[in-house]
């Protein structure tokens, strides 16, 4: 009983490990991603797609807050348009 209690443990807390992971790979894969479409739509000035893309990645359920950040910590772009033109440390 104790072997089997002890493996259950083992598996459940090696599950959780590589869930962790797997999450934390697909946010760096979304955060790749969304810095190539900010830097290609800055060349072109196409602010509407910067837009566009943080409300898509708002459907997301584990992404529940997504900013984009300028060099003096004002919030440009947010899911929630409340954030907007405010400052990120505040």
């Amino acid at each position: 009983l104790g072997l089997v209690c002890g493996e259950y443990f083992y598996e459940h807390a090696e599950l959780n490990d590589q869930l962790a992971l797997r999450q934390s790979e697909q946010i760096q894969k979304d955060l790749f991603r969304m810095r190539h479409v900010v830097e290609s739509s800055l060349l072109t000035h196409d602010l509407e797609r910067i837009e566009q893309e943080v409300a898509l990645v708002s459907t997301d359920q584990n992404m529940m807050v997504y900013v984009i950040l300028d060099s003096s910590s004002e919030i440009q772009f947010a899911n929630h348009i409340i954030w907007r033109e405010s400052n990120a440390t505040n």
